[in-house]
């Protein structure tokens, strides 16, 4: 995963669409985790629900994270460009479709039972259906990552 990260110019995260505390929560998570990489990527949101507004706000005012539309995302995606979806493995569901048509690198990571709906050809897929939610996967993700980090100071 680091080595992705590093080796793309755009990356973009999202999760399903009508995000959910844990779609979100795991998107800022990622987006952390491509900064110890000194990446910034793209968060592609288009709406929320009220249960988000607070923590949305909060998180778009702290200049920490990028936030883009679907629209945005599509018109500054290129076929080397990295996606990263949490919260979900079913095209159907992401946020923008469209760019998993156009971005030919994917990851996915996710806590969903695998369905028979899955993201075509994945360059990686972390979905272990133990997992309380895609946060605490992303969680161990930052951990062990944070941890190589402060090793190799």
């Amino acid at each position: 995963m680091k080595q992705l990260i590093e080796q793309s110019k755009k990356i973009f995260v999202m999760g399903h669409d009508n995000p959910d505390m844990d779609s979100f929560g795991s998107a800022l998570g990622i987006s952390r985790l491509c900064n110890l990489s000194e990446r910034e990527p793209y968060i592609v949101i288009d709406e929320y629900n009220e249960s988000l507004q607070t923590i949305f706000k909060q998180a778009k005012e702290s200049d920490n994270y990028k936030f883009i539309s679907s629209e945005k995302a599509i018109s500054l995606a290129e076929a080397d460009s990295l996606v990263i979806v949490v919260d979900t493995h079913r095209p159907s569901l992401v946020e923008c479709p469209k760019l998993l048509e156009i971005c030919e690198k994917v990851v996915v990571i996710d806590h969903h039972r695998k369905v028979e709906e899955f993201i075509e050809n994945p360059v990686l897929a972390y979905m272990e259906s133990y997992a309380s939610s895609a946060s605490e996967l992303v969680a161990e993700i930052l951990q062990y990552m944070s941890k190589k980090k402060s090793l190799a100071k």
